[in-house]
């Protein structure tokens, strides 16, 4: 086997008033293909805030992630337990 890894799961974005297929929509045909699923290195990813939380100090009950996306950005803070 070889390490399957995607960078983010966003399957949609609006870009200029029209929505645009991401890296999520073509992540889903590949794990489709595949029978297998990625392991998610960016967003929302718990491991990529603890990376971050250790890396630069960060206390996550003072830290707050501010984002335009539900499903990768806030997912991201509640995935490192951000406030």
């Amino acid at each position: 086997h070889v390490l399957f890894v995607g960078t983010n799961p966003d399957a949609a974005n609006r870009v200029a008033g029209r929505m645009m297929p991401e890296n999520g929509s073509q992540l889903a045909a590949l794990e489709a293909a595949s029978g297998r699923a990625a392991s998610i290195a960016g967003k929302p990813s718990a491991a990529l805030v603890e990376a971050l939380v250790k890396r630069y100090g960060l206390d996550p009950t003072r830290t707050v992630m501010v984002g335009d996306r539900l499903d990768t950005d806030v997912a991201f803070g509640n995935a490192g337990g951000l406030k």
